[in-house]
């Protein structure tokens, strides 16, 4: 999995435009924005790992 994300720098979700809608499509949108980030922090700290032990 850690293929898919080599080389991608990972955008803060605080530098993202916040949809403060009250809608649900809304809120999914913003929640799957911040799961997609987490996602490419911990695949980027998998390579550094991997990197370090071979």
């Amino acid at each position: 999995m850690s293929e898919v994300w080599f080389g991608m720098h990972c955008q803060e979700t605080e530098d993202l435009p916040k949809k403060r809608g009250v809608d649900a499509i809304s809120i999914l949108e913003e929640r799957v924005t911040i799961l997609e980030y987490s996602i490419c922090l911990v695949s980027k700290k998998v390579e550094e790992i991997e990197r370090r032990f071979p």
